[in-house]
């Protein structure tokens, strides 16, 4: 679960922001957790209690404290390692003031749905090793799905059926390249025509799987050996499937 801080003076800036986050987190299968704060002074009585934020979104004119000075109090507190702070204003030109601080970006307002979108994608991508997102294009429009959510890939001519936990979609494509987008020790081809997440094996069987959706997969003579050793790798280490 993400938790993610959000601190403006602007209450309705701080509804707004919030109402974003849940909407992106939401389409993605992300957990988020969200906290508002109106003054500096709230938010830092806040982290001197509970557990660092994950991403911390940071007006910067704010009365009393503003939004740099407090950067500066959670960089000596070294609560910049865990946090990544994103600084957000109605005016450009701070870029000397927040270098100090080493945020992760800087947005300027109005922000949009699309600046959201970006700031979690860019901690995902660079931040945070657990997620892992799939893209795929279907007719006009392209998809990301967590990785940890798609169940299983299947080939059927030139398209490709994904199912995930939240239903399933089809589109143009190989599996051979969808294999390399997807997490290695996670995913693994039972059959050329199968791809599956290990996390969501539900039985294994000599000549097939039995999946956590009630879909069974074949599992190719040529490939029995080598998902036995896994599944047994699996088990050691374990991990549910």
């Amino acid at each position: 679960m993400y938790h993610i801080g959000i601190c403006d003076d602007d209450e309705a800036f701080c509804w707004q922001t919030e109402a974003y986050i849940n909407t992106y987190c939401k389409q993605f299968c992300i957990q988020v957790e969200t906290q508002i704060f109106t003054s500096g002074q709230k938010l830092l009585e806040y982290i001197d209690i509970e557990k660092p934020f994950d991403i911390l979104l940071l007006d910067i004119e704010m009365d009393e404290l503003n939004g740099i000075s407090i950067g500066q109090i959670l960089l000596e507190k070294a609560i910049t390692d865990s946090t990544q702070i994103v600084y957000v204003s109605a005016i450009s030109g701070y870029s000397m003031q927040l270098f100090q601080v080493r945020p992760m970006d800087f947005l300027i307002k109005p922000i949009t749905m699309h600046d959201i979108s970006h700031v979690i994608e860019t901690y995902c991508k660079y931040y945070d090793n657990t997620i892992h997102f799939f893209e795929y294009k279907s007719g006009k429009s392209i998809h990301k799905v967590n990785q940890k959510h798609i169940i299983l890939l299947q080939s059927n001519g030139k398209s490709i059926n994904i199912v995930t936990v939240n239903g399933q979609n089809s589109f143009y494509g190989k599996l051979s390249n969808c294999l390399e987008q997807l997490n290695p020790e996670t995913f693994f081809s039972t059959h050329k025509s199968y791809v599956i997440n290990w996390n969501h094996i539900a039985e294994y069987r000599t000549n097939n799987i039995l999946l956590s959706n009630g879909f069974v997969v074949p599992i190719s003579p040529s490939k029995r050996d080598l998902v036995k050793e896994r599944i047994m790798l699996y088990c050691e280490r374990n991990k549910p499937f």
